[in-house]
């Protein structure tokens, strides 16, 4: 299994040392590690890097993923209680609200399931805006 070291980086959270990489390599937040599998932003965001993942964000040209990606970024945000970043991306990509993953389930049956997702009335609120509007 190929792990790129870029992966490492977003798995440990240091936002400085991706910021280091990045600097030599730009191309680094859309090489796919895992045998060309995920991105880092996947992988910050799976193990729930609070900071990496708004960095690498705001570095990664999502327009580069595929919408297999795309959903599975999506329903990893919602999965690790990133509900903000859950909302930008559906609002980014709409479509993404009725695609269903590997497991035949949109992000709704996801969210669904998450009860600290329902905790969250404003977070929730916002969800319901979005879907009100498509």
């Amino acid at each position: 299994m190929e792990i790129q070291p870029f992966c490492f980086a977003a798995a440990s959270g240091v936002v400085r040392i991706a910021e280091l990489m990045v600097e030599k390599n730009q191309d680094l937040p859309l090489i796919r590690g895992f045998n060309n599998a995920v991105t880092p932003l996947f992988i910050a965001v799976s193990n729930k890097c609070t900071e990496m993942v708004p960095y690498l964000l705001s570095i990664t040209d999502l327009d580069q993923l595929d919408y297999q990606e795309e959903n599975e970024l999506l329903i990893a945000t919602i999965h690790r209680d990133f509900y903000d970043i859950s909302l930008w991306i559906l609002q980014r990509y709409p479509y993404l609200a009725i695609m269903k993953d590997t497991n035949e389930e949109t992000a709704l049956h996801v969210m669904a399931r998450k009860p600290s997702a329902m905790d969250v009335t404003k977070q929730l609120s916002s969800w319901t805006l979005f879907i009100d509007s498509t």
